[in-house]
């Protein structure tokens, strides 16, 4: 499929899959992928993809969408997500 899909000049847009099932798209596919509805794992709480997945992802050229809604943000100081949101937010002042 993927083979086929870099003929026809598709990109594939794969929002929903597994970290394993991205980390091959990546590897495999020649035209760059997207994540039209995901996120990172360091600030959402669904459908999100894990920073060395999303490092694959943007180095092959693909695209994620970041959603900035507080419904959809994690801010818990425990596992360190509430700085890389302070962190996020600070580059973006810039």
């Amino acid at each position: 499929m993927l083979a086929e899909g870099n003929l026809l000049g598709i990109t594939f847009d794969a929002p929903q899959v597994s970290d394993e099932a991205l980390w091959h798209l990546t590897q495999f596919s020649k035209a760059p992928a997207m994540l039209s509805h995901s996120g990172c794992r360091a600030f959402a709480i669904v459908r999100a993809i894990s920073a060395t997945t999303s490092c694959a992802l943007t180095g092959q050229g693909g695209v994620i969408r970041i959603n900035a809604l507080s419904v959809a943000l994690v801010t818990s100081r425990e596992d360190g997500r509430t700085a890389a949101l302070s962190d996020l937010s600070l580059k973006r002042a810039d």
